[in-house]
């Protein structure tokens, strides 16, 4: 007996709700982990924000190479889309600034690698992220007179703290095998972070050694 498109359709809207409420759930979960007080709405944006990009075709473009035979899929230009957004109206505005940081958001949390690799560093794309959320926020607070519960502003004055909470969200996946956990291992070796060295305790793995940035001689 096939399935009707009603009941195609409401398994696919189940399993979309249950995978937004899932994203939602573990950014509530790994907030609690890193000492962070964050709201549940706020953790509900987070997990649309990932639901909307676990498809690569939400979040990669087509290379704008003009000379490319078959176009292929690249990273998003935050600069390209922020001054993309600048000459269009309000409410189209509004749209790309909030795109503008969650792709700066996401990236920065799941794709820190690519970012030390551009002509772009850390600092830049937060400050871009944390930008296009204010710039959101002031259009909403303009359009709808209200500033209570603007999650933009939220998003805005938070976006490194939530930037590390995507970063534990992306690197859980190292937990899984003996071979990720080892690759877990060697990346806490070069950036010496607290939130993996806990994660790898977690997985009953002792991290020990010292910063190799610290040139101090003291205990």
């Amino acid at each position: 007996m096939g399935m009707t498109r009603e009941t195609t359709l409401n398994t696919h809207l189940y399993l979309t709700q249950d995978l937004r409420s899932f994203f939602a759930e573990e950014c509530l979960n790994i907030a609690a982990k890193q000492g962070l007080a964050v709201p549940e709405h706020l953790g509900q944006y987070l997990g649309d924000m990932l639901l909307r990009f676990v498809g690569s075709d939400t979040y990669f473009v087509l290379s704008s190479d003009p000379h490319a035979v078959k176009p292929k899929k690249e990273f998003p230009s935050v600069v390209r889309l922020w001054l993309e957004g600048q000459t269009q109206p309000v409410i189209e505005q509004l749209v790309q600034m909030q795109h503008v940081g969650d792709i700066a958001l996401y990236t920065s949390g799941f794709f820190p690698e690519r970012i030390e690799r551009s002509m772009v560093d850390m600092d830049f794309y937060m400050a871009v992220g944390g930008q296009a959320y204010e710039r959101a926020g002031q259009i909403r607070e303009t359009l709808a007179q209200e500033r209570h519960l603007n999650v933009y502003f939220e998003l805005a004055s938070r976006f490194s703290e939530l930037k590390e909470l995507l970063a534990e969200f992306s690197d859980r996946k190292l937990l899984s095998t003996e071979a990720d956990r080892l690759r877990l291992y060697q990346k806490w070796l070069q950036s010496r972070s607290p939130r993996i060295r806990r994660m790898l305790a977690e997985v009953g793995i002792i991290a020990q050694g010292s910063d190799p940035h610290d040139n101090s001689d003291g205990a």
